[in-house]
């Protein structure tokens, strides 16, 4: 797919002259990779590649506009999953792993590493005691989530219900926001 790359370029050509030498050379591989490449490369894969380390490719997404690695992974994605049917996608990816067992565990391990550096990086003490000031304080929460996010929205609601607040869970499949009428306490 020779354009599931065009945005990225386009931003990078945006940024050039703000970029570090060190963002450059991630722009750099990220722009000679193919893109099947990057779906699967870890931040800490594409620092070694680039000559950086895995929080300089960090950095550098989240310069490019980008929350983190993941996001732009799952921009290339987008162009890859509509022209790509989802079998032929399975049957690639499962070849791609093959029997490298730990080597695909390396990569799950790599992105929640990143994602956890990203949180971190991103939020301090005082945010997280305002968001819980600001859960204790409702008079009922609505955790939303989709696709994965959906299993951490279901989780808070039903810790929350435990607790004996107000709590429900909601996704994309949910005709939301039309009426946010009461939940009893403990449902959900």
């Amino acid at each position: 797919n020779s354009h599931a790359l065009d945005p990225l370029r386009a931003v990078i050509g945006e940024q050039w002259d703000r970029l570090s030498p060190a963002e450059r050379a991630v722009c750099r591989h990220l722009l000679d990779a193919h893109p099947q490449q990057l779906l699967f490369a870890s931040a800490q894969e594409l620092g070694s590649a680039s000559g950086t380390s895995n929080a300089t490719v960090v950095r550098t997404m989240q310069r490019l506009g980008h929350s983190g690695l993941s996001a732009l992974k799952q921009e290339i994605a987008a162009a890859f999953s509509s022209e790509v049917a989802p079998e032929v996608r399975l049957a690639e990816r499962l070849e791609r792993v093959g029997q490298d067992l730990a080597g695909a565990w390396d990569r799950i391990v790599d992105e929640a590493r990143e994602r956890l550096e990203h949180c971190r990086a991103e939020n301090d003490a005082a945010t997280l005691e305002e968001a819980v000031k600001l859960l204790a304080g409702a008079r009922e929460v609505v955790a939303y989530g989709t696709a994965a996010s959906e299993h951490a929205a279901r989780h808070l609601a039903r810790k929350l219900n435990r607790l004996g607040a107000r709590a429900r869970a909601v996704d994309s499949t949910w005709p939301a926001w039309t009426s946010l009428a009461p939940s009893p306490t403990g449902t959900n």
